[in-house]
């Protein structure tokens, strides 16, 4: 086994020594497809990205890598993350790319909320509930939880969502949050 190991050893090592016929160092770089029409059937558009032009999912927005854009790829991308999609016509695709142009143009229909302070105290307290609602979800799992046990804990959890719900009827939700959240207040300084 060494034998042949050896040998292609000292083929690699004569294979450097030989002298190259060109002056300049040779780098080659990588040949990558070019996008084709046909790969919008997958959910693909193009984007240029450092002077290299990548598939971007127009339904994800998700830019490939330049050697991602294959048929292959750009089909088991669909089929992996976008299952409701497989099977739709061009006309889905070419519609859900021109919705991508115009809001690139034009920025997101609900970019302007978010410098709405009262838009970001509601959003604050419905990332405050679903936190609340994510932890139950994961107590609820394991080997020593039983139905009275789960019972008890969604039980916990309903009454304190009706609490919530009078708290947000009575418009006290304000001062519910400062005492939940630190990061209210700092939203209060940012936005006076």
């Amino acid at each position: 086994m060494d034998r042949f190991l050896l040998n292609s050893h000292k083929r690699c090592e004569e294979e450097e020594s030989i002298p190259s016929t060109s002056n300049r160092p040779t780098v080659k770089k990588p040949k990558y497809r070019k996008y084709d029409d046909s790969y919008l059937e997958f959910g693909f558009t193009s984007t240029e990205v450092n002077g290299e032009e990548r598939p971007l999912c127009v339904l994800c927005m998700k830019v490939l890598a330049p050697e991602c854009m294959l048929p292959s790829k750009l089909k088991r991308h669909l089929e992996t993350n976008h299952k409701y999609a497989v099977g739709k016509s061009r006309d889905y695709f070419d519609r859900k790319r021109k919705e991508l142009k115009q809001e690139k143009k034009e920025g997101h229909k609900h970019a302007s909320e978010f410098s709405n302070k009262e838009f970001l105290i509601k959003l604050a307290y419905l990332c405050d509930i679903f936190d609340k609602l994510n932890s139950l979800n994961t107590s609820l799992q394991g080997k020593n939880m039983h139905l009275l046990k789960s019972m008890e804990k969604i039980s916990a959890f309903i009454k304190k969502l009706k609490l919530w719900r009078r708290k947000m009827n009575e418009g006290t939700t304000a001062s519910l949050l400062c005492r939940r959240f630190k990061c209210v207040t700092k939203l209060e300084d940012e936005f006076p």
